[in-house]
């Protein structure tokens, strides 16, 4: 076969036939080159050359999902004439049987393919003047007055009042020229997904109309089973006809022998391939441009005026099919924000109590046994279903370590739907989290959706797609749910951050964080038994999931060797202080003092203790001698208890381990990582009733919108009501973050603020996730 390039020449009379040429893009198997010869060095076949051509073909490359979707019920129509599987006669068995003898096979039979595009070869060209183009109505040149436009036809061109800029710089005073390759992708969107509305004229007798109905397919998602080639996933896609279906009455729109009246009711859809291909709304003609090298105009308009009646159930066999609440069965609808992994129970049959009451396809139900792995490929377009409005393609598939069979069996498929519920469950708790968090950062009357919740939902939801397809890979179901809520927590924390900067931001942080456990657990209640919600009971864990520290906001190396040379300055100030009253009568100068008016013998007592204070940076020596004045004014035995603390901090610190890998964040152990901030002292004071939790809060707001001189000035006041905490300050925690206030003021407030919190709610955290834990525990029954 030698490479054909579609072409309608001078006079479109000849037509540019669709079963060969370079028509749909391939990809080739290895080997293919010796197999077949020279068409394997093509990059696109026909539709002919696709039957002949499948066992070597990997998948056919078509970038529109909604195309490829329509193309490949074209395609299964095909494959059912040309093997035979279009009836079914002496019922499903034999049906079936046929099917895994024709994959044993490995390819189609020559001679039906030949016989076929034989008897149809008028059939299938794209533009023919004087016959019937394929997919096409060649009356619309006579019953419409209007063209369409080019424009019109290609999706993604902005034609109308639609927007230019999102499609390049198209206008429909000067269309460009569509190729032919790209106009019958089209036409072949237009017939399965086109648009409801307002159309072209069409007059048919006394009728003149410019409106058509949606669609058969339009705002869904299909799901096709996948093969290792094209061959096995045309075969494995066909559905089963009825025992009653007849070829003879089962047609497709390129064999009926006279076309339909518009103004009759249209011919009805008796069997798969009437289904698959004869259920269009839109009638559409495609114009060659004046060399005929290209489409340069469309008509579009309407079909039928009525819709096209199906025999029997009329479901498509590749859409799932639920409920309404007024149980009116409709197909799923695509949506770009939802994965495939969140539909991947209901196409493998996983009983629900949802009350939509989702349908597997049908075309999933009875795969056959031959052939290699199966996938499943998720094609569609996001749409209103009622305007022209078209939103965003949809395409997915599984991954290649999963066959969709055995992914159905009686041992998996629940684990499936326990996988996505719980995924779902904490990425509703998530954006009711969010929400509830920018509503009390903002003010807001009321908690709506907001630029929060679609971040954290950006950020969550393929976080825990990996996290699903990793776990069903290797099957482990334990934790589940306590998995899914940390990719939960970690996409809160990352995009509240920003907020917990001040104090009013980081409380509702740490209030809203509690959404996330399933709600904030009441006080002095004992624990709370069953479900947090109704459907949050989960299956899916079968080990014993006791409580567990709450996790952080961010992972920090243990070891600081800033910190630990800050240690060595508190060491070398207390002992200096406690053993030189002079010095220490020195340091107490530089109290509430800015780097310019700090006097000089504090600078000289300094130096006395070892401090290198030429080593340091303006922002490094206002910070020493801050943190120095401070410990200096405060009482000989808080200086040794604070002393005392910072060595126990310390020993901690040399104990943990080395890595981010080794598990709890800072927040996780009792001894913070990295010490103890100023905003988790003011917690423990308020927890020891030294302070009052409406002061520690006034002092923790008033310290965190400070400049660094502010902060000198303001800081000693509190740290003088701290003093008395039994661990006293952590004098190195507090030199760090003060030499980092000037180039990472945003990094310590945020941290002082949610230290603060989360150490005054650490105990109600716990309690909360302990709670949740045991509500979403499967029952003995479930395990």
């Amino acid at each position: 076969m030698a490479s054909t390039v579609p072409t309608a020449g001078a006079s479109a009379g000849a037509g540019v036939s669709v079963d060969v040429g370079d028509w749909v893009p391939v990809t080739w198997r290895a080997g293919a080159r010796e197999a077949l010869g020279p068409v394997a060095e093509r990059q696109a076949l026909g539709l002919r050359e696709l039957l002949e051509c499948a066992p070597w073909i990997t998948a056919v490359e078509v970038a529109s999902p909604p195309a490829l979707s329509g193309l490949y019920r074209v395609l299964y129509a095909l494959t059912g004439r040309v093997s035979g599987l279009d009836e079914a006669r002496r019922g499903a068995r034999d049906w079936a049987a046929r099917q895994d003898d024709l994959l044993a096979d490995g390819s189609f039979p020559a001679e039906a393919i030949e016989a076929y595009f034989a008897r149809y070869a008028d059939r299938f060209p794209l533009v023919d003047s004087h016959g019937r183009p394929f997919l096409q109505d060649p009356r619309l040149a006579a019953q419409c007055k209007d063209t369409a436009g080019v424009n019109k036809l290609i999706t993604g061109r902005p034609a109308g009042n639609n927007h230019s800029w999102f499609s390049g710089h198209h206008q429909d005073a000067t269309p460009r020229t569509a190729t032919f390759q790209q106009a019958l992708l089209d036409v072949i969107v237009w017939c399965y997904y086109g648009a409801p509305g307002r159309c072209s004229t069409r007059t048919v007798g006394t009728l003149s109309k410019a409106d058509t109905k949606a669609g058969p397919l339009r705002a869904t998602l299909s799901y096709h089973p996948l093969g290792e080639t094209l061959f096995q996933t045309l075969v494995a896609g066909l559905p089963q006809p009825e025992a009653t279906v007849r070829r003879e009455e089962d047609l497709c729109p390129w064999e009926w022998p006279e076309l339909p009246d518009p103004l009759a009711a249209p011919p009805e859809a008796t069997g798969p391939c009437s289904l698959l291909t004869a259920r269009m709304q839109h009638a559409l003609l495609l114009v060659p441009d004046e060399v005929g090298t290209g489409v340069g105009d469309a008509y579009i308009t309407w079909a039928y005026r009525e819709a096209v009646p199906v025999r029997g159930t009329g479901h498509d066999p590749y859409l799932i099919w639920q409920l309404s609440q007024q149980q009116v069965r409709y197909a799923r609808r695509a949506d770009a924000g939802r994965a495939l992994w969140r539909d991947l129970d209901a196409l493998v049959g996983t009983a629900t109590s949802d009350s939509a009451q989702p349908q597997r396809p049908a075309v999933l139900t009875d795969l056959p046994d031959a052939g290699g792995p199966l996938r499943v490929q998720a094609l569609g377009f996001e749409q209103e279903s009622g305007q022209a409005r078209e939103i965003q393609f949809v395409s997915a598939v599984t991954p290649p370590s999963l066959d969709v069979r055995a992914l159905a069996s009686v041992a998996l498929a629940p684990r499936v739907g326990d996988l996505r519920r719980a995924g779902e469950l904490m990425g509703r708790r998530l954006a009711r989290a969010t929400r509830l968090a920018w509503q009390e950062y903002t003010r807001a009357k009321k908690a709506a959706d907001c630029a929060w919740a679609e971040d954290a939902a950006a950020r969550y939801w393929p976080l825990v797609e990996q996290e699903f397809w990793q776990r069903l890979a290797e099957q482990d179901f334990d934790g589940i749910q306590r998995a899914f809520r940390r990719h939960a927590e970690r996409a809160y924390d990352d995009v509240t951050r920003s907020a917990a900067t001040t104090q009013h931001g980081a409380r509702a942080w740490a209030l809203n964080r509690f959404e996330l456990y399933g709600g904030r657990p009441r006080r002095h209640a004992a624990p709370r038994q069953g479900n947090r919600e109704q459907g949050e009971t989960l299956m899916g864990s079968t080990s014993q999931q006791g409580a567990a520290p709450v996790q952080g906001v961010e992972r920090r190396p243990a070891a600081d060797p800033n910190l630990q040379t800050a240690r060595r300055f508190v060491s070398a100030i207390t002992a200096r202080c406690q053993d030189h009253p002079g010095d220490r009568a020195a340091l107490r100068l530089g109290l509430r003092k800015a780097w310019v008016e700090i006097p000089s013998s504090v600078e000289r007592a300094l130096m006395r203790a070892g401090v290198d204070m030429a080593a340091l940076s303006r922002e490094e020596q206002a910070a020493h001698c801050a943190v120095a004045a401070m410990i200096a004014s405060v009482p000989r035995s808080t200086i040794r208890a604070s002393s005392a603390g910072s060595g126990t901090n310390a020993a901690a610190e040399s104990a943990a381990p080395d890595s981010e890998q080794a598990g709890p964040t800072r927040s996780a152990r009792s001894g913070r990582v990295g010490g103890r901030s100023l905003g988790g002292a003011l917690a423990d004071a308020v927890s020891l009733g030294l302070m009052r939790e409406g002061s520690a809060e006034a002092h923790l707001a008033l310290l965190l919108k400070q400049s660094p001189g502010g902060l000198h000035r303001h800081l000693p006041g509190v740290v003088a009501q701290l003093a008395a905490l039994p661990n006293g300050v952590d004098w190195a925690r507090l030199l760090t973050d003060l030499q980092k206030w000037a180039w990472r003021r945003d990094s310590v407030t945020r941290t002082w603020g949610q230290d603060f919190y989360h150490t005054r709610y650490r105990d109600e955290y716990t309690t909360a996730e302990h709670d949740d834990d045991q509500a979403l525990r499967p029952s003995p029954d479930q395990r």
